[in-house]
């Protein structure tokens, strides 16, 4: 039988009466309203969610930050920049993982910014378990998280080893390239070699 708090009374009633001295501790503080994001228990226990790597989970609470401190209105329209992220904590280097691994496990969804004609537009984030806004319309949450399996997981990560090892080797093999000739990276993609 599930405890759930309650207690039964002289004439065999259940009562909360106890669970009243708790009560002052669950409200909010009394000098102002403490700002909270909702996260779902069923989410926090997905095989999803526990597989995250720490990087990850850095990115989802910098994106949780952000979403609070626009007043949970802008979800879909979160900018959080690299430079932001990094003062968070992230390494700059593994930022486009972190942002890569929250996407292929259906926690965020990101709508790519860039440079163009000498413009500089920040990525623009959305936290698919919250509902988001679109063109001035609101929208249910996407949840596409839930359709993350463990096998999945397991080829995501395996296929994430493999690139991870090719990037070790060709830094390895750039750091000591016999041709200092052959520095175009067209040239070494391509497996032409220059001719003299």
């Amino acid at each position: 039988m599930v405890d759930r708090g309650l207690r039964h009374d002289a004439t065999g009633r259940s009562s909360t009466a106890h669970l009243r001295k708790f009560k002052p501790k669950n409200k909010p503080k009394e000098c102002g309203f403490e700002q909270f994001c909702w996260m779902p228990l069923e989410m926090m226990e997905h095989e999803a969610f526990r597989a995250l790597s720490f990087n990850s989970l850095r990115l989802l609470n910098r994106l949780l930050i952000e979403h609070v401190q626009q007043g949970g209105q802008e979800n879909g329209r979160l900018v959080v920049t690299h430079e932001n992220l990094r003062d968070y904590g992230l390494n700059g280097s593994s930022v486009r993982e972190a942002i890569d691994e929250c996407v292929a496990f259906g926690f965020i969804r990101v709508k790519a910014g860039g440079r163009w004609a000498g413009t500089n537009r920040p990525n623009r984030f959305q936290l698919t378990w919250l509902g988001w806004f679109d063109d001035d319309s609101a929208r249910d949450p996407e949840n596409t998280w839930k359709g993350v399996t463990a096998d999945f997981i397991a080829r995501w990560q395996t296929q994430r080893s493999v690139m991870r090892k090719a990037t070790r080797r060709w830094r390895e093999t750039k750091k000591t390239d016999p041709t200092p000739e052959l520095r175009s990276t067209v040239l070494r993609n391509c497996g032409l070699r220059a001719v003299k």
